[in-house]
């Protein structure tokens, strides 16, 4: 594949769009038909639809065939995470930015032609009732999308919409934490903006997104995130496995000729390492000798059936996206046997970890604060930038250990009861809910 044969597709597939030939909705030709209407190679023709896909210009239905695209902002907003991931921009950068773009917005709607009442809309927004914190979120995420949409501007609505997604996602924790005197005054600015453009005081508008937005700036300064880095556990933290433990657990046992474990009792038995799980497992007064032939079975039924029955704990996979769309760093550390955490990791979560590790012959296991020490010092963090989440008496202690702050989660193994009981001061019990913990 030649630079020439793929601009050739690419600029045939743009003419077609930008002469009407094809419109948003409709299917583009087949990769064969472009390929020989323009003598190039099907290579060609694909990598110059992938890329035209990667832009939000085109959109690939399965099995139908690739068409034109009648919504940018999903790929507007996609380029502007990766940005953020790669230090090419800021949270600063795309505030300024969101701030002077509804200025202009508002200079848009104070210059253009209105209906007499076109503001009774936006009014209805500010004026609608709320009863709790979401519906306080709701409205104003309405407001702005209001103004937005009263430009009458299709590409200024393309553009606010992706920046304002990314946006809104760190102004809806800063509501979240705003005490009601900030609430007031933030809803006192939403409520000048509307007065200036319907007193048609573009001076008094811009005054008021100014205050609006020095109130969020405020807010987001005191509510900034201070940890940098999250350390998971793995078994009862990020992945339910308890079900595929107890049953390599059993095959072991029954093997060698061992009453079996009920799942209750495995899940106790966790937490320790795998060599501790088969410990607990076999009968009281068991000869090492035997024991180790029992670790040996599990290690190799396990290998083989890790993933048979296990899955993320949901709102885990979500919650790990938005934590590394916002900066943050990620890592595991696990007592299971490093190769049984790094398949499940790389099963389960491709690439969303900067770090992984478990239980290895030269490494003391938590509660030793060994693997959480190598992981600061390969990521470049402090204990006191990092905090440590997992399911159990053992995660508090290794966090304690490594001189970092923890957070409990109960929808683990043991439960917030168990974790209280066990020092733990801060317990999420939704994954979402790990956020009001870390600024």
């Amino acid at each position: 594949m030649t630079g020439q044969e793929y601009e050739k597709a690419v600029q045939y597939i743009y003419g077609l769009i930008r002469d009407g030939i094809v419109k948003p909705g409709d299917r583009l030709p087949t990769e064969r038909a472009i390929a020989e209407t323009l003598g190039i190679s099907r290579n060609s023709t694909r990598e110059a639809l992938s890329v035209l896909l990667a832009m939000g210009m085109v959109q690939r239905r399965q099995g139908s065939g690739n068409y034109v695209s009648d919504h940018f902002g999903p790929a507007l907003k996609q380029m502007i995470y990766m940005m953020l991931a790669v230090n090419r921009t800021s949270q600063k950068e795309i505030c300024d930015f969101r701030k002077y773009m509804e200025k202009s917005s508002c200079a848009a709607i104070y210059e253009r032609e209105k209906e007499e009442d076109w503001y009774t809309g936006l009014e209805a927004i500010l004026d609608r009732k709320t009863s709790s914190l979401e519906e306080e979120i709701e409205r104003d995420r309405d407001f702005h999308y209001g103004l937005i949409a009263e430009t009458k501007n299709s590409f200024w609505i393309t553009m606010m919409d992706a920046v304002a997604e990314v946006y809104r996602e760190w102004i809806d924790i800063c509501l979240r934490k705003m005490d009601d005197r900030l609430r007031k005054d933030l809803e006192s600015a939403h409520r000048g903006i509307l007065e200036g453009l319907k007193n048609n005081d573009l001076a008094q508008c811009h005054a008021a997104v100014e205050k609006h937005y020095a109130l969020i700036d405020k807010a987001m300064e005191e509510h900034a995130m201070k940890k940098k880095l999250l350390i998971f556990d793995l078994d009862g933290t990020i992945l339910d496995t308890l079900k595929d433990l107890a049953v390599s657990t059993n095959y072991a046992l029954v093997f060698h000729g061992f009453p079996e474990r009920s799942v209750d009792e495995v899940r106790r038995f966790v937490g320790n390492g795998i060599g501790k799980l088969i410990e607990r497992a076999v009968p009281d007064g068991t000869p090492e000798e035997k024991r180790l032939e029992v670790l040996e079975t599990f290690k190799k039924h396990y290998g083989e059936h890790c993933a048979d029955n296990t899955r993320p704990y949901d709102g885990i996979i979500e919650l790990i996206a938005d934590l590394r769309k916002r900066g943050m760093q990620t890592a595991v550390v696990s007592n299971k046997a490093d190769f049984a955490v790094q398949e499940l990791c790389k099963q389960y979560f491709p690439g969303c970890f900067d770090f992984v590790v478990g239980e290895r012959e030269e490494i003391r296991r938590k509660p030793c604060p060994d693997s959480v020490n190598e992981v600061l010092h390969t990521l470049k963090k402090t204990a006191e930038e990092s905090v440590y989440i997992g399911d159990s008496d053992v995660d508090v202690d290794t966090a304690a250990n490594a001189g970092m702050d923890m957070i409990g989660v109960s929808w683990g193994f043991r439960g917030r009861e168990f974790l209280e009981e066990h020092g733990a001061s801060q317990i999420a019990d939704k994954p979402e809910e790990i956020w009001k913990f870390l600024s």
